[in-house]
């Protein structure tokens, strides 16, 4: 297997974290890769780091921007910098197991007509094992999965040819949040050739809330952003069969509001205001009364109702039906 790899890794202040990211490429028992790195004009000393890795090892390089654009801006400039046959995207607080890139190259080079393959993640809280949960990639039902926000895998999990991100035209920088749903759900609309492989982990997912680097109400602004324009965008795009999936996507954001201003991460004042954003626009379908009623249902119990294990997944299945 000689094919080169590109792994593109965007990065805003993660000095804590990103060294141990790079240390997980460095120790790949597959060697022919490029790290891109581009930093989104970091204020904590993430530049210094990598800088350091690059000094140390010349398949690191590190690009620079003067001003705050964002995760997609980032991967966008990374693909078109770009010289491997294929792109892993890697967020500089996540690992690869050491034989990720091995066994991905050979199921690529295996399978000549692939586009993309999707391979298992496992996620963890401050260390690799410290939680069990595995995310393992679903080809079936895919795309509506994606619409529904099922999210049948992550940013990390697939290999991509590089020939087919940038035929996609890379990512959106319009989307804040969802930014590998909506690249995942415009690829799953050309009808693409990939698989999925339900093996061991080869990559690892960090949700430690220590990574966060922005506020509670900044977070939600942007989820719900991206949610209507996740919704405006596709809408029109895919069947009318499908129309009814993107309420899972209404549905997912809610839930985020619901959980934050019980919590007192955000006050009622910004609840009303993100809520009101979330449902101003209207999706198209049939039924969209019934639809409207289960979201009130759901509102009155989140807002009110000690949590019952199953109700909010009984309802998110009522209102994709």
């Amino acid at each position: 297997m000689t094919a080169c790899v590109s792994i593109i890794m965007p990065s805003y202040n993660k000095a804590a974290m990103i060294g141990q990211t790079i240390e997980s490429v460095l120790a790949q028992s597959y060697t022919n890769w490029e790290l891109i790195a581009v930093d989104d004009a970091s204020t904590d000393g993430t530049e210094k780091c990598i800088k350091a890795y690059c000094e140390k090892d010349g398949r690191i390089q590190l690009v620079l921007n003067k001003n705050t654009k964002g995760a997609n801006h980032c991967r966008n400039i990374g693909i078109e910098m770009s010289r491997g046959t294929y792109i892993i995207f890697l967020d500089a607080d996540d690992l690869l197991a050491t034989d990720c890139l091995m066994k991905r190259v050979k199921i690529m080079d295996s399978n000549h007509e692939l586009n993309f393959a999707v391979f298992t993640m496992q996620v963890f809280n401050k260390s690799v094992g410290d939680n069990p949960h595995c995310w393992k990639p679903r080809k079936k039902n895919a795309l509506s999965d994606f619409l529904a926000h099922k999210l049948p895998w992550q940013t990390m999990q697939p290999i991509w040819k590089r020939d087919f991100v940038v035929k996609l035209g890379g990512f959106d920088v319009s989307f804040q949040r969802m930014q590998d749903v909506e690249l995942h759900t415009r690829a799953l609309l050309r009808s693409p050739n990939f698989v999925c492989i339900d093996g061991e982990p080869d990559c690892f997912y960090r949700i430690d809330e220590e990574r966060k680097n922005f506020s509670a109400y900044i977070f939600l602004e942007r989820w719900v952003d991206s949610a209507v324009r996740y919704c405006n965008k596709f809408s029109p795009l895919v069947d009318v069969s499908l129309l009814k999936f993107l309420w899972g996507t209404k549905m997912a954001a809610s839930l985020q509001l619901y959980y934050h201003v019980r919590e007192s991460r955000i006050t009622r004042q910004e609840y009303s205001e993100l809520k009101r954003k979330l449902w101003e626009q209207k999706l198209t379908g049939s039924f969209g009364w019934f639809r409207l009623l289960i979201f009130k249902v759901s509102e009155f119990y989140n807002l009110w109702f000690p949590r019952i294990p199953g109700v909010n997944w009984m309802l998110t299945k009522l209102i994709i039906l």
